[in-house]
Formats: C-alpha cells, sequence, structure tokens
C-alpha cells in the first residue's frame, strides 16, 4: 500500500509525525534525568518507568519514521505545478517555471509563493537540486532564493546547474536542509520529498 503525500491521510501523518518527532526529542533530554534521579534515590519503580517510556516512544518514533519512507510515495509532476512545504504553516510553494540550456548549463526559473496570513516564509530552507535518472545530483552554482516571503507574496529567481549536454530525462526535486529533514518522520522526510519530482521535458532543457 502506499498513499499519496498531499492527501488527507498523508496530511494527518505529517502533523502527527511532528509532533511524535518533538515528544520523541522531549522524552530523550527527560528520560535519562528522571532514571538518573531515581537510581540515586532508589525508587526502582520510577527508574523501571523512565527505561519503559523512553523506549516505547523511541519505538514507536523508528517504525513511524520508516513506514513513512516506506508507505508515502512521490509524485510526477510538470513545470507549473507547485510543491508544498510545511514550515510553522503549510503556505510555501515551489515550482519549475521554464527550464533552458545556456553556456553549458541548465537555467531553472523557479517560482517561490506564500499564501500564508501572517507568518513569514523562507525559501533558502529549501535545497533544490536537478537529478538524472540514475540518481545523480546536481546542486545550484549559486543560491539565489534566499529571500524571505511576506505573507500573500511571491517572486522568480533563476537558478543555474552545471549538468552536462548529454544528460538525458532530468527532474528538479526539493526538500528541506539541515539533519532535521532527515529524522522527522511523514511527508517532512527528505527520503519522502525527494520522490516527488517535477520533470524538465528534454526539449525545454535544450533549447
Amino acid at each position: 500500500m502506499t498513499l499519496d503525500p498531499e492527501g488527507p491521510l498523508a496530511l494527518l501523518l505529517r502533523a502527527g509525525g511532528t509532533a511524535w518527532f518533538l515528544l520523541t526529542v522531549s522524552t530523550l533530554a527527560v528520560a535519562p534525568v528522571v532514571w538518573i534521579w531515581a537510581r540515586t534515590t532508589k525508587r526502582k519503580a520510577f527508574a523501571r518507568l523512565a527505561v519503559r517510556a523512553g523506549t516505547g516512544v523511541i519505538g514507536v518514533y523508528a517504525l513511524s519514521w520508516l513506514l513513512g519512507v516506506l508507505v508515502l510515495r512521490g509524485r510526477a509532476l510538470t513545470p507549473g505545478e507547485e510543491l508544498l512545504f510545511c514550515g510553522l504553516d503549510c503556505h510555501l510553494h515551489l515550482t519549475a517555471v521554464r527550464a533552458v540550456q545556456r553556456n553549458g548549463s541548465i537555467e531553472v526559473t523557479m517560482r517561490a509563493r506564500s499564501d500564508a496570513k501572517v507568518v513569514i516564509e523562507d525559501p533558502a530552507r529549501v535545497q533544490v537540486s536537478v537529478q538524472d535518472d540514475a540518481g545523480k545530483r546536481w546542486f545550484p552554482v549559486q543560491e539565489t532564493m534566499d529571500e524571505p516571503l511576506l505573507p500573500g507574496v511571491g517572486y522568480e529567481r533563476t537558478l543555474r546547474f552545471s549538468v552536462p549536454t548529454s544528460t538525458p530525462a532530468l527532474a528538479l526535486t526539493a526538500n528541506w536542509r539541515g539533519a532535521i529533514g532527515w529524522v522527522i518522520p511523514g511527508p517532512e522526510n527528505v527520503l519522502v520529498q525527494r520522490k516527488t519530482q517535477i520533470r524538465l521535458p528534454v526539449e525545454a532543457v535544450r533549447q
């Protein structure tokens, strides 16, 4: 069984994964302290409770992380279709507008927009890359999507990738930067986000 990462159940997993990740981090911080206190004061029942709570929360977290990676499928998008990113709110949208080959590189025009009401969104927190069907990945020569988005604002920026001319079947992917994107369960996990790709047609890339 696979789930659409933007479907209703996946949206619940998105909120649940973030909440359980925060609970796991909190448990890892508190449980050892409780265990040390219980052992020092010879309260064996509290020590056992700390161990059980810690292992239980970590076990559920590990299972939810693994299930998210295995069950949540990706989507094949076309230029103009948007990728959704949830920070403090799910209002950051990215898409590839067009892609052209110029001077031995691929230039992809990206559009970032926010439909938030209050929260400022930051596209710089998202890592954009281009990959081929073999999984080889290229990152932008220079980052240009570094301007935060006020509510309701959008802009376009061009990203240049040093991709060989003969490279076929290119696709654009985007995921959260930083270690937290790898460890959080659900649709916000990097391995899940990279399953969704914006296909860059060969004729658009090589014109």
